[in-house]
């Protein structure tokens, strides 16, 4: 679904369900800011919820129907606390049809945010959405339960480690597959080189002849997208930039490769990163958990590469 077909399948999920009345899409919030007047904005969804005490509540309602992390939580939340401003009695919600990393989750609830999510979907409209029209059940049904969000839940219950070191590499090949194959080859696990001495976690063959593959095979000669899993309790450093670094040859699986761990690098790794870059053109992504579940629920668009491609683009504008 896109954002407007969201907003209005919500909607409807709300007008079925007797705990919510007065719904109202895409409303005009009005209000007096000062010496600058009357001022407006535009919600997605306004509507009154019973509380079980029997009293009446307010709610703004802000949707998204594209993957949220880092610094689109931010935003997001700017947004949404806005309208808290404006309607200061209001119970302010963000919904989107998909799981955030719990870091993430976490953030928007302590910001007073409620966070109606995949989860919570499921959970307050669940006998909604056996009964309601088949396309808006179909389409919330596949929001629900999915492979995405399978995998999710797989890398929630992995803890940062050695005892689920395993589990993790397994699960971060399954991932890759799920995300990026087609259009590139499934990954080819512990794949060394002749010499023996470097041994990478997957390679995924890249033959992409249009689209976003295609161009990061011609940009960063990625005829082989190298990617190495870190389950680690603390952040990369330093050596592993320069362990993946060591795995990138122009005349051999080309030059761009991905580290994937649980918290992303240090200021060694992130520094080393654009040393790799500037001096030997050799692109290396740090991904961390946050990225992982925006590439599933990007996926569930079949979009998942739009995630590495916002990481690239957000890496060479920062250079």
């Amino acid at each position: 679904m896109n954002e407007t077909e969201f907003v209005h399948a919500l909607a409807q999920l709300m007008e079925a369900n007797p705990c919510y009345s007065e719904i109202a899409i895409d409303s005009i919030i009005t209000t007096r800011d000062g010496n600058l007047g009357e001022r407006l904005a535009r919600a997605d969804i306004l509507a009154v919820r019973d509380k079980s005490s029997g009293a009446k509540e307010a709610l703004v309602i802000e949707c998204k129907s594209r993957p949220l992390y880092g610094r689109e939580i931010d935003r997001a939340l700017e947004q949404v606390l806005r309208y808290g401003t404006w309607r200061p009695t209001a119970r302010l919600v963000l919904a989107l049809p998909g799981q955030l990393a719990e870091e993430d989750s976490a953030r928007i609830r302590s910001a007073g945010v409620e966070l109606w999510d995949l989860a919570a979907l499921g959970s307050i409209f669940s006998a909604q959405l056996k009964v309601l029209q088949p396309h808006i059940a179909f389409a919330f049904a596949s929001v629900v339960e999915t492979p995405e969000s399978a995998l999710i839940k797989e890398l929630e219950a992995c803890d940062p480690g050695k005892k689920m070191w395993s589990i993790y590499q397994d699960l971060i090949g399954r991932v890759l597959e799920h995300c990026f194959c087609p259009p590139l080859n499934p990954p080819l696990g512990e794949s060394p080189d002749m010499s023996g001495v470097n041994r990478r976690d997957f390679v995924l063959a890249n033959f992409a002849e249009s689209g976003f593959w295609n161009s990061v095979r011609i940009r960063y000669a990625a005829d082989y997208i190298v990617a190495d899993a870190k389950n680690y309790v603390g952040k990369v450093k330093k050596r592993e930039v320069l362990q993946m670094a060591n795995y990138l040859k122009h005349f051999g699986t080309g030059l761009f490769g991905i580290i994937i761990s649980r918290n992303g690098g240090d200021a060694s790794a992130i520094h080393t990163v654009r040393e790799q870059w500037a001096h030997y053109q050799k692109m290396i992504l740090i991904l961390d958990d946050t990225h992982l579940v925006a590439m599933l629920n990007a996926s569930a668009r079949g979009d998942a590469a739009s995630v590495i491609a916002k990481e690239i683009q957000d890496f060479r504008l920062g250079m």
